[in-house]
């Protein structure tokens, strides 16, 4: 999903969030039967874990303004709205954590970071574990990198790295278009290489049977 969004109201575009929310219930889809049948052996349906981690995009601001306006809480009402009509549908249950101004190399640099990083957040959560991560990152990085890989490759560790901590499957939400990329003819063709290259990883990962694969 790349459409063109303002820093501080991707939580008001309905059909970002509507798109966004059909990955995480398809992804969820398969899950379901691991929810039913802990329900069995307990009154308690433990909720189904989403993290969403990024830049200002997930944060939902942008200096000089300082107030957050994340687009997880919006997230997690349509997506629990939009699987309420199945009676053994688990809750879902969506945090976030955005870092504006960060690129994706800052995240991976500090992604063991004990209040920030991903990794450790991943590790910290528990009882249940993060089931799915939602990766929005990467515009930042148009200042800095010289060719789309130098986004691709450090983006596409961190999604190996969700799955290799047990995380079941992760979205990866291409950077999104902007102001600045219809001005900037060689930046608006490093944005479609990055995404198509997320796209093709996501393609490769469900082909391998992995559990990345989603691209928003």
């Amino acid at each position: 999903m790349v459409q063109s969004m303002n820093l501080r109201t991707l939580q008001k575009r309905p059909k970002t969030i509507t798109t966004i929310a059909s990955s995480i219930c398809c992804c969820f889809f398969l899950m379901n039967h691991q929810a039913t049948a802990f329900s069995t052996a307990s009154s308690i349906t433990p909720p189904l874990r989403v993290f969403c981690y990024g830049d200002s995009l997930t944060a939902g601001t942008s200096p000089p303004l300082f107030e957050l306006y994340p687009y997880a809480p919006h997230l997690e009402r349509a997506v629990n709205a939009a699987r309420s009509s199945s009676s053994s549908s688990s809750p879902v249950q969506i945090r976030w954590r955005g870092l504006p101004g960060w690129t994706s190399s800052n995240m991976k640099e500090d992604i063991d970071d004990s209040t920030i990083g991903l990794r450790s957040t991943i590790l910290k959560i528990s009882n249940p574990s993060i089931s799915l991560v939602v990766l929005l990152a990467g515009t930042n990085d148009l200042a800095y990198a010289s060719k789309a890989s130098d986004v691709t490759d450090v983006l596409i560790d961190m999604h190996n790295m969700c799955l290799e901590q047990g995380v079941k499957r992760t979205i990866a939400v291409g950077i999104p278009q902007s102001a600045w990329q219809n001005q900037n003819l060689e930046v608006k063709n490093m944005v479609k290489e990055v995404n198509a290259s997320l796209e093709s990883y996501c393609k490769e990962t469900q082909a391998r049977g992995g559990g990345g694969g989603e691209k928003g």
